[in-house]
Order: C-alpha cells, then sequence, then structure tokens
C-alpha cells in the first residue's frame, strides 16, 4: 500500500473511531439519565405499593447518580420524617438548603423538622430566615409563636400569636396558642374568651375544651370544670392531658377514688410516666393503701430520669413498706405527703414535683 492510501486510511480509521467514541459516549449518557430515571420511577412505584424502606433505597440509588436531583432529597425528606427518622431528615434537608439556600419552603420545612426535634431555637431561627426570604405562609407566625412558648418567652409568644390570629380565617391554633399565653399569666378572662371564640368555630376541638375546662377550675368553678373535660374526653378519648386534668379536679374535690380512676386511665395511655406514678402513689397513700402507694413509687422510681429524684422516690416507697410491717409501734414517718406541706393539686400533678420531693 502507498504512503498517500495509507494516510487516507489511517484518516478514515481515525474518524471511524472518533464517531465510535462518539456513539459510545452517548449511550452512556443515555444509559446514565435512564439509570437515574428508573431509580427514581421505582421508588414511586414501591411507595405507591406501600413498601417505604424500598422506596426510600431507590430514591437513595438516584440521588447517588444526580446529587442536584432537589425533588427527590424532598422525596426523601418526607420519606424519613413519615419513618419518624428525624435525624436523617433533617441531613436530607440540609442537602436541600445546599442546592436552594433562598428556597423558603426548605427553611420551613428545617424548622418544622426542629420543632420535632424539640430544638425551638433553631426553629425559630429557620422560621425567621422564611420570613425574612418573603413567603407568604402566615401560618408561620402561629408556628413562631408556639415555639416561643415551648421555650418559656410569652411575651415572643403572645406578639406572633396575635400576629397569626390577626391573618384573614382566624386560625383556631392562632387562639388556642393565646389561651394557653393568658392561661400561663393567670389572664383567665382572656384565656375564656380566645377558647369561646375557638369553641364557636369549632365546637368540637378537644384540646379547646381540655384547656377551657382547665381555666375553669383555675377560677374556681369546679363542676363546670367537670362538665368541659368530660366534652372533651367525649370527642378525644385517648387525650391524656384531659385525663390528668379531670384527675386535678377529683383531687380537689376531694374525690380520691376517682382521682385514682382518672390517673389510671392516664397510666394506661402512656406506662413509662414518672410523675403521674408519683401522683398517683400520693393518692393511694392518702388513701391508706401504703403498699400500693409503694408501688406506684417505685414504678415511677424506674421511669424517672432524674437519678435524685427517683433515688428518693425508691427511699420513700421503702419507707411504706417498712412501717405497713411494724404496724405496733407509733413511729411516724414523714410521708411525701408532708414535705413541702400539704399537697396541692400542683405538688400533686408535677408542675412542682422536683421541689415536692427534695
Amino acid at each position: 500500500m502507498g504512503i498517500i492510501k495509507m494516510r487516507r486510511f489511517l484518516n478514515v480509521s481515525a474518524a471511524a473511531l472518533l464517531i465510535l467514541l462518539s456513539v459510545e459516549s452517548a449511550a452512556h449518557a443515555k444509559e446514565f439519565k435512564e439509570s437515574f430515571a428508573s431509580a427514581r420511577e421505582r421508588g414511586e412505584y414501591l411507595f405507591s405499593k406501600g413498601d417505604i424502606d424500598g422506596a426510600i433505597a431507590a430514591f437513595k440509588t438516584a440521588c447517588e447518580l444526580k446529587p442536584e436531583a432537589y425533588q427527590v432529597h424532598l422525596t426523601l425528606v418526607n420519606l424519613y420524617f413519615k419513618k419518624n427518622q428525624l435525624d436523617r431528615a433533617i441531613e436530607e434537608c440540609k442537602k436541600l438548603l445546599q442546592l436552594k439556600p433562598n428556597n423558603q419552603d426548605a427553611h420551613v420545612m428545617m424548622a418544622n423538622l426542629m420543632r420535632s426535634t424539640g430544638d425551638h431555637k433553631k426553629a425559630i431561627e429557620e422560621f425567621q430566615k422564611a420570613l425574612a426570604l418573603g413567603t407568604k405562609d402566615h401560618s408561620i407566625y402561629s408556628a413562631i409563636g408556639f415555639s416561643y412558648l415551648h421555650e418559656g418567652d410569652l411575651s415572643n409568644a403572645e406578639i406572633f400569636l396575635q400576629k397569626a390570629s390577626a391573618e384573614k380565617g382566624q386560625p383556631v391554633d392562632a387562639f388556642i396558642g393565646l389561651a394557653i399565653v393568658h392561661f400561663k399569666k393567670k389572664d383567665f378572662a382572656n384565656a375564656l374568651s380566645d377558647l369561646d371564640r375557638v369553641l364557636l368555630e369549632k365546637p368540637d376541638s378537644a384540646e379547646a375544651r381540655k384547656l377551657r375546662g382547665e381555666v375553669l377550675l383555675e377560677l374556681g368553678r369546679v363542676d363546670e370544670s367537670e362538665a368541659e373535660l368530660q366534652k372533651s374526653i367525649a370527642i378525644m378519648p385517648n387525650l391524656r392531658s384531659a385525663h390528668m386534668a379531670l384527675a386535678n379536679v377529683y383531687f380537689r374535690k376531694k374525690d380520691l377514688s376517682s382521682a385514682e380512676k382518672a390517673l389510671r386511665k392516664v397510666l394506661d395511655l402512656k406506662e413509662d410516666d414518672a410523675e403521674m406514678h408519683y401522683a398517683l402513689g400520693v393518692i393511694l397513700d392518702r388513701q391508706g393503701r401504703a403498699i400500693e402507694a409503694a408501688g406506684q413509687f417505685e414504678l415511677g422510681a424506674q421511669t424517672d430520669r432524674n437519678p435524685v429524684t427517683a433515688e428518693r422516690m425508691r427511699a420513700h416507697a421503702e419507707d411504706l413498706r417498712r412501717q405497713s410491717i411494724d404496724m405496733t409501734t407509733n413511729k411516724q414517718y414523714k410521708s411525701l405527703l408532708n414535705l413541702g406541706g400539704e399537697p396541692t393539686p400542683e405538688s400533686v400533678f408535677g408542675l412542682q414535683y422536683d421541689k415536692l420531693i427534695e
């Protein structure tokens, strides 16, 4: 083969090679896109079938193939939240904010995740960022108000809840929040006014009726309080706080048998509640049922995360058992009932729990 022909052959071969490489590159690109698309489709299919774990695995694969896929990360946030895997949901939400740092919805989502983990300070920061970015979702005012309420900042809570209540439609949750603020400030007249407004709009609000019962109790209207709490429980039988409030009503009425029944319902709904075991122990002790009371104090000690108060309950349970065995002595034992004076509903039902057993 001549030199000229050889050069032509080499040029043609090189051109063919370039075409081949170009075709293969296009094929790989197409395969990449199809892999991402198929992984996403597989995730959507598995989710529709109720296989959340499988959906998560598929969407994670899709994110590995295309890390900038905002919507897929968003889907993962929601799936992790549904699985109550809040740490993973937060990590995915951080990726959303890296991809779109000025996205209002991403900040709101992060704020709500922070609220779910109990980090209300961080939640407030994220909500404030969303507001600064111009979000039009005015329900955020209510969310910020409740976050301040959890932090014990009643002044700021009231400011934001007032803003929320002034919006069109006057959301009932904002008025419930204001009622809580006024209740904590002992402004019972305004608390009742807030709750009456809620119940006018939503008479089947178990939470509003429960709060109204608590306000009426503070005003000394005990029978009305009991009736309101019974209505709350009829609407939502498993509302623990309503049963706790009802136990408080019976305690004030010195109806210890009914208070005991209400507290046992509270513990049926959530057994590992140290303060409720303590309250039930106090009520049993007052009825002269020392052994049963000791058992409740021991259960309280087992579930109490505070080692100091747990040890005090455990020691008192031992005192009760010793006292019940040696009934022939005239030795007076120091009951938890008398630590800090005569028990009040506030001390028995946990509002001054730590002080009571010091």
